[in-house]
Order: structure tokens, then C-alpha cells, then sequence
């Protein structure tokens, strides 16, 4: 009866999985926006704690040499739940449980195909699920923006296209017009002669040929205004590149305001905690300095007492 009184306490005290409740997208952001410290597994070096925090675009996180280190969420590949990495292979990860454990998987940028592990330990299994929905969610998003943004200038550059074949088109139709009117096609088209607004040749007939000099400065300009259209996709490419690099830059700026707002704050934590803290020694002192007071007063009321019944054992020894 012992041993199944046990069990089923200790059945009780642990849940399956199946009987634990999910983590909410909103419940696993706000967990890892406030931070919590992580048991993180290195390629060189023992593992250590680290205080991890997920950012508004990059995973950050502080270590041993209290120097922070980011990996952009736009990098992140996929999220392993459990112990699935070389480094949880090669840093005992049979003393570790498997339910706590997760890697971040992401490349290393600057045009690297290597992919890189990021690995860790949590408190509990809630606490690792957390994690894991998070950055699953905002490697998502990143990739989606990224993705928009893309799109974006792909139709920006198509539409530029469309606009200098429509010039190209144009400068076509000068060209012909002008073979048609060397050729003296053009004769007795009325309407033709109408369009154009320069002074016309005169032909046999008495009616009037359009200007082939007119004709030629139109395909020219034409001509113009495609080289125009084709010039301006690739202008725009720079400006697009500029203006992500200032994004990232102002990012950055950011993220260092913020660090310097966090600092500020654990600053002003400190010092309110000095003044409780010398608060409740001045408070100490008072209140042994009037204990100290009383004691004082009840010493002078019994030196009293003992100078009397001196005084009246005196009187009595006398008589």
C-alpha cells in the first residue's frame, strides 16, 4: 500500500504531457521579453548560465564576460526541441533532460552557407516551450518582412520595365513614320499630317508630308526617356540598400538606447535599495538608542532606591 500511495503521489506531483496546459503565443513573447537566465552549452568552454532575452528583432543574451551577444531572428532557420545538436552530444547531455533542452538553428551571415547551433537548458519544460514559440514566432515575422520588402522591389523594377518598353514601343512607331514619309506612303493621310505639329514638306499632290526633322527629335526623345526608365530600377536598388542600412542602423541605436535605459534603471534599483537599506539601520539605531535610554533611566531609579535603603539602614543601625 506504501509503495502505491507513493507512486500515485508522485504521479500526481508530476503531470504527463498530454495533462499540461499549452503556452499561449502571448504568454511565451512577454516570458521572453522579461529575460530569465539559461544553462547555455558551448562549442569551447564548460557550460554556463547567461542571462537570455529575446528583443525586438534578435535574440541577446549576457555571459560570463558580461559582454552582450545578439543572434538576428532573420537568420534563424528552425528551433529543435530536445537534445539534437553535437554540443549537447560532446557536453554530457545524458545528465540533461531532454524535456528542458532546445537548440536555434541559424547561419552565420555575411554570405556563409554554415549553419550554427545555438543550445540551451531551461528550469523546466514549460520554461523551454516558452522559448521555443517564441523564437519560432519571430524568425517567422522576420522572414515574412523580409520576404514583403523583396516583393516589393521586384515590383517596383517590373514596373519600370513596362514603362521603357512602352518608350521603346514609341520610338518603333517615330521610326516608321519617318521611312513611310521618306518613301512618300505618307501621301493623302490627312490625319497623319494633323499630328504633326511641325512645318511639313509639300508634296505634288499639294497636300502636306510631315517633317522628318520632327520626326526624328520625337524618336529621339523617345529614345530618352526609355534609356530613363531602364536607368531607374538601378538607381532605385542603391536607394533601396541605403535605406535598409539606415533601418539597421537606427535598430542598432535602439537597441543601445534601450541597454543604456536598462542600466539607467538597474542604477536607480541600486540606489533605492541603499536608502531602504540605511533607512532600516537609521531605524535601528533609534530604536536602540531609546532602548539604551530606558535601561539608563531604570539604572538611575534603582541607584536611587539602593542610596535610600543605604540611608534608612543607616538611621535604624544609629538608633
Amino acid at each position: 500500500r506504501s509503495d502505491r500511495a507513493r507512486r500515485a503521489t508522485r504521479a500526481r506531483a508530476c503531470p504527463p504531457r498530454s495533462a499540461m496546459r499549452e503556452i499561449t503565443a502571448d504568454e511565451a513573447a512577454t516570458a521572453t521579453k522579461r529575460g530569465a537566465p539559461l544553462v547555455k552549452l558551448c562549442r569551447r568552454g564548460a557550460p554556463h548560465v547567461v542571462f537570455a532575452q529575446a528583443r525586438a528583432d534578435a535574440l541577446t543574451w549576457v555571459g560570463r564576460r558580461e559582454r552582450e551577444k545578439r543572434i538576428a531572428f532573420a537568420r534563424v532557420e528552425r528551433v529543435l526541441r530536445g537534445k539534437h545538436t553535437e554540443n549537447f552530444r560532446r557536453k554530457g547531455g545524458q545528465a540533461r533532460d531532454d524535456a528542458r533542452c532546445f537548440s536555434i538553428v541559424y547561419d552565420e551571415g555575411r554570405g556563409s552557407e554554415r549553419k550554427r547551433t545555438w543550445d540551451a537548458e531551461c528550469e523546466s519544460e514549460s520554461q523551454r516551450d516558452a522559448w521555443a514559440l517564441a523564437v519560432e514566432l519571430a524568425a517567422r515575422a522576420a522572414r515574412e518582412e523580409e520576404d514583403e520588402g523583396t516583393r516589393r522591389g521586384n515590383a517596383s523594377s517590373s514596373g519600370g520595365g513596362a514603362s521603357a518598353a512602352d518608350d521603346v514601343e514609341s520610338v518603333a512607331r517615330g521610326d516608321a513614320t519617318i521611312e513611310r514619309a521618306q518613301s512618300g506612303e505618307i501621301v493623302g493621310e490627312a490625319s497623319t499630317a494633323a499630328e504633326v505639329s511641325a512645318p511639313g514638306v509639300v508634296m505634288a499632290n499639294g497636300e502636306t508630308a510631315p517633317n522628318a526633322e520632327a520626326t526624328k527629335s520625337e524618336s529621339k526623345s523617345a529614345t530618352t526617356n526609355a534609356e530613363t526608365a531602364e536607368s531607374k530600377p538601378k538607381s532605385e536598388k542603391p536607394d533601396r540598400r541605403g535605406r535598409m542600412k539606415q533601418l539597421v542602423d537606427l535598430r542598432e541605436e535602439l537597441a543601445e538606447r534601450e541597454l543604456e535605459l536598462e542600466s539607467k534603471e538597474n542604477e536607480l534599483l541600486n540606489r533605492d535599495q541603499t536608502v531602504q537599506v540605511l533607512q532600516q539601520e537609521l531605524e535601528l539605531k533609534t530604536k536602540l538608542y531609546e532602548l539604551m535610554k530606558t535601561e539608563r533611566d531604570k539604572a538611575i531609579e534603582e541607584s536611587k532606591l539602593a542610596s535610600g535603603l543605604c540611608a534608612q539602614a543607616q538611621i535604624g543601625g544609629g538608633f
